[in-house]
C-alpha cells in the first residue's frame, strides 16, 4: 500500500495538534527528500492550502511526484474549473496532474456534480489529468456518487476509530468498478497524539475511547503509529494513506513503523459520533 505525503502544512499550521508555526523553508526541504529517499511518489494538495502548491512546484521537479490535488467550490460557476486547473499547473510547475478531486461538501451534494465531473473529464480526455475524483466526508454522500457517476478515484477518512466506511460493502463496490480506494486522517489529524487532559476536555465522554486506546498502548507513538498503519494496511483494497505530518522526523517514525501486525478486533475501538469523526464538526463543540 502506497504512502501519500499531505502538504497541507506546508503553507500554514494544519490540524488539530499543530498549534505551531507554519513548516520552515528548510523543514519542507528535508521532508520531501526524506519522501524521496523512501519511495514516496505521491503528494496531496488542493488549491485551497495556502501557498502548498507553489512550495510543492518550487522545491520538487516534474519527476520526483505525481501531484493529487483538490478543488475549490465551484457550485454553479463551471467556469471556475478551467481556471483553477490553470493556476494549479503553474502553481506546481506541471504540465499535468495525477488527480483532482471534488472536495467542497456543497459541490458534493449538490446536483451540479455531474456537470463538475463532466468538465473535469474534458482536461482527462486532454491528457492534463489522468484520473478525476471526489474527497468525501459521508458513506450515504460517497453511494449516491458512485450511483450517478463516474469516478476513478476516492478519498475519504478511515482509522481505527472510524470504521464508517469500513464496515459496509462499500470497498468491494468501489473495487467492482475500478476505482483506487485512497484514506485519510487514519491518526485523526493527529488527535491521538494529544493528551489525556486535552482530549477530554475536548471531546468530553467521545474521547473514552481513544484515551483507551493510548493507555493500551502505553502512550508508545511509535507503537500508535505502528497499530493505525497496521489496521489500514489490512483492508487489502485500500490504494493508499494520505499522511499529513508536523515536522520531518514525523516521517522517518512513520516509515519505520509502517509494518504490518495483526489486528483481532477490529470494532474495540469504533467511535459512532461524528462530532469527532469528522473535522469540520470540531468547532461545534469547543
Amino acid at each position: 500500500m502506497k504512502i501519500i505525503l499531505g502538504t497541507s502544512n506546508f503553507g500554514a499550521p494544519y490540524g488539530i495538534s499543530n498549534p505551531r508555526k507554519k513548516l520552515s523553508t528548510n523543514e519542507i526541504k528535508k521532508i520531501l527528500k526524506i519522501a524521496k529517499v523512501n519511495k514516496i511518489s505521491f503528494l496531496d494538495t488542493a488549491y485551497n492550502y495556502k501557498n502548498s502548491e507553489k512550495i510543492i512546484g518550487k522545491f520538487t521537479n516534474t519527476d520526483d511526484f505525481r501531484i493529487i490535488t483538490k478543488l475549490p467550490k465551484i457550485k454553479n460557476n463551471l467556469s471556475l474549473i478551467e481556471s483553477y486547473i490553470k493556476k494549479s499547473l503553474k502553481r506546481l510547475r506541471r504540465k499535468k496532474l495525477y488527480a483532482v478531486l471534488v472536495h467542497s461538501i456543497e459541490d458534493l451534494n449538490s446536483p451540479n456534480l455531474k456537470k463538475i465531473l463532466h468538465e473535469l473529464n474534458l482536461f482527462k480526455k486532454k491528457k492534463l489529468i489522468k484520473k478525476i475524483g471526489v474527497s468525501v466526508y459521508k458513506v450515504d454522500n460517497l453511494n449516491k456518487i458512485i450511483k450517478k457517476n463516474k469516478i476513478d478515484i476516492v478519498q475519504f477518512p478511515s482509522s481505527i476509530f472510524d470504521l464508517r466506511f469500513l464496515n459496509t460493502n462499500l470497498l468491494s463496490k468501489l473495487k467492482m468498478r475500478k476505482i483506487e480506494i485512497l484514506v485519510r486522517s487514519i491518526f485523526l489529524q493527529g488527535v491521538i497524539f494529544l493528551n489525556s487532559k486535552k482530549l477530554k476536555k475536548k471531546f468530553k465522554k467521545d474521547s473514552k475511547k481513544i484515551i483507551e486506546f493510548k493507555e493500551n498502548l502505553k502512550n508508545d507513538r511509535d507503537k500508535m503509529i505502528n497499530y493505525c498503519l497496521s489496521f489500514i494496511n489490512n483492508y487489502k483494497d485500500i490504494d493508499g494513506i494520505v499522511l499529513g505530518i508536523k515536522e520531518p522526523k514525523n516521517l522517518l517514525q512513520i516509515i519505520s513503523n509502517n509494518k504490518r501486525v495483526s489486528i483481532k478486533n477490529v470494532n474495540k475501538y469504533a467511535i459512532n459520533n461524528e462530532n469527532i469523526l469528522i473535522p469540520y464538526n470540531w468547532k461545534r463543540i469547543e
